[in-house]
């Protein structure tokens, strides 16, 4: 059991150092300026751009973000009604202007008479 313990810290250790390559390299790409719809075989791709229009790898999760979102706890769920509540009707005032009748004016005409 003792010689595992050493072992298990250089597995973790090494671990640790390749995956911290990878979140640099992830780091030192191009920003995406933008996106490119093709569509390509019936269904439609979206391809990340950079400010020159040259195809970039899509943007990644921040690795020292990501850690932080297994943290979060979930949300509770949401309690709903049994039964349908009845809210009250509000009525509008007496001190609101009455609505004026439109003015008469000239109705939509007829289709243009052939001849």
């Amino acid at each position: 059991m003792a010689a595992v313990s050493p072992l298990l810290a250089l597995g973790l250790a090494v671990l640790m150092l390749v995956t911290s390559v990878h979140a640099g390299q992830m780091r030192g790409q191009p920003r995406a300026a933008g996106s490119a719809v093709l569509c390509v075989g019936g269904e439609a791709v979206r391809v990340a751009v950079d400010a020159d229009g040259q195809p970039v790898v899509p943007p990644h999760l921040c690795p020292d973000c990501v850690v932080s979102l297994a943290a979060v706890p979930p949300l509770p769920a949401l309690d709903v009604p049994l039964r349908a509540t009845r809210h009250a009707q509000v009525w509008p005032t007496r001190d609101i202007a009455p609505r004026t009748p439109r003015a008469a004016g000239p109705l939509a005409r007829g289709p243009p008479v052939a001849g």
